[in-house]
């Protein structure tokens, strides 16, 4: 979630109840925060599934946006995508069916 600063400048307080990520205002929903995860198809083995991919999003409504835009200045403002790629080591038995 955001900095408090910017809650307090947005207007924004929890829902309630507060079972989701959601700060809303007298508008309705106004910042939601969402986590998710996807799966490669599962291999038959029996550890555990590691996620495949997964991220966040905060979304923000267009009109805070604006109002966030105009108050700190739009080289302040951070969006866009972060991507990282990490490949799990092999084990011995996974090296062994190779050769």
């Amino acid at each position: 979630m955001p900095r408090l600063d910017v809650i307090a400048l947005l207007g924004l307080r929890p829902e309630t109840p507060a079972l989701r990520h959601v700060l809303i205002d007298d508008n309705g929903p106004a910042l939601v925060g969402r986590q998710w995860r996807g799966f490669l198809v599962h291999d038959g083995s029996y550890s555990p599934l590691e996620p495949a991919i997964h991220g966040a999003h905060l979304l923000l409504r267009p009109d805070l946006y604006d109002i966030l835009e105009n108050v700190v200045g739009k080289d302040r403002l951070s969006l866009g995508l972060t991507v990282s790629h990490v490949e799990q080591e092999s084990s011995p038995d996974e090296l062994e069916a190779e050769d």
